[in-house]
């Protein structure tokens, strides 16, 4: 297997990509939907928001930081957290998230939430649900309309 040349080429693209992270978690190869419901059950049932689910996923008390990117990205998140949530003009914790970590085709950089359904297919989807059902009421009106009209 070592000497297979299939291999090493395997384990130099796994090198590079590897270099190409600014920010590694401590999970180690612990699945995140696993690590949040271990987390959850720590904080009694309460799930954490995205922001703390970050910390406890990036920070130990032993060693602090898994990086110092981490440790800014956090920083950024609370920063814009304690500026968006409180005033007149306003964003959600998971649009802080999204801004800070640079959500890319569905999927949310250093956080590993996984892919995020297609809300575009959905809301599509939705909206011709709707729009049947308004037919069909407004069908019904102009039908009980014309009786009371009788």
């Amino acid at each position: 297997m070592w000497l297979d040349p299939e291999h090493k080429k395997r384990c130099q693209v796994n090198k590079i990509n590897r270099s190409k992270l600014k920010c590694n978690h401590i999970m180690g190869s612990k699945a995140f939907v696993v690590a949040r419901a271990e987390i959850s059950e720590e904080h009694k049932g309460m799930e954490l928001d995205k922001i703390d689910f970050y910390k406890s996923t990036h920070h130990s008390i032993e060693k602090g930081w898994s990086s110092k990117q981490a440790e800014a990205n956090y920083n950024s998140m609370n920063d814009l957290k304690a500026l968006y949530t409180s005033g007149e003009s306003s964003m959600t914790i998971d649009e802080i998230v999204d801004v800070v970590l640079d959500k890319k085709l569905g999927y949310i950089k250093s956080l590993s939430y996984g892919l995020k359904p297609d809300t575009t297919r959905a809301t599509q989807r939705r909206a011709a649900e709707l729009e049947d059902s308004l037919k069909k009421v407004k069908e019904e009106a102009a039908t009980v309309q014309h009786d009371l009209q009788k």
